[in-house]
């Protein structure tokens, strides 16, 4: 340490911190008197008091979370029933692309979900096989029932007459959650609507049939 260098005491501060204060500045004679103290503490120590940890610290963040980075808690996952269908066929991306469009899922989503807006894709890679659709039922009753449309082969529905189709099975569907807690058919329809027509999946996509039930 230089001879002009001043030591520094760097304390949290509590209840008698005063004291310490003018018990260090009172004892600064005994320094003074004692040479080698002298020529290592040439200057007067300096006490420095930090604020301690509070309350408002305990429960008030300093800065806001950042709702668009990805979340652990931002997922749609498998219910792991072992009877549930649903399960093998989730699809659990957080983040939906498509051309220059891009979704960010918020939220923890299962086949046990319900009032939600889901996204149907073809395993296969298909491009104009996306469906967006709404449901107040759990994903798994929805899913069950694109099920029963695809091994009747309804093709009066897209999704039925897609995965009917030659070199296609309801094991190529894939089903994530794009966004839930809707409470009502307004919500559901609205938030519906805006993400097929953001996602243009009524133009270049399997919801071409449903506009009037958009208007």
């Amino acid at each position: 340490m230089g001879h002009d260098q001043q030591v520094l005491f760097i304390i949290q501060y509590f209840l008698g911190a005063k004291e310490l204060q003018h018990l260090l500045r009172n004892l600064q004679h005994v320094i003074d008197e004692a040479d080698h103290l002298t020529n290592a503490i040439p200057i007067p120590p300096l006490l420095v008091f930090k604020q301690p940890h509070n309350i408002k610290q305990t429960f008030v963040r300093s800065k806001l979370p950042n709702l668009q980075e990805n979340s652990d808690h931002d997922i749609t996952q498998p219910c792991h029933s072992n009877l549930c269908k649903t399960c093998r066929i989730v699809d659990t991306d957080t983040i939906i692309t498509r051309e220059n469009a891009t979704h960010q899922v918020h939220g923890t989503y299962s086949c046990n979900s319900a009032n939600v807006v889901n996204l149907i894709r073809c395993r296969k890679g298909c491009p104009e096989a996306w469906c967006i659709g709404e449901t107040m039922q759990t994903l798994r009753q929805r899913m069950n029932g694109h099920h029963t449309t695809i091994t009747r082969q309804e093709c009066s529905l897209p999704v039925g007459e897609h995965f009917s189709s030659h070199g296609h099975s309801a094991s190529d569907l894939r089903v994530s959650v794009l966004q839930g807690g809707l409470h009502d058919t307004r919500q559901r329809r609205t938030t519906e609507k805006k993400l097929i027509a953001k996602f243009r999946t009524h133009e270049d996509g399997l919801n071409h049939r449903f506009m009037s039930h958009y208007m």
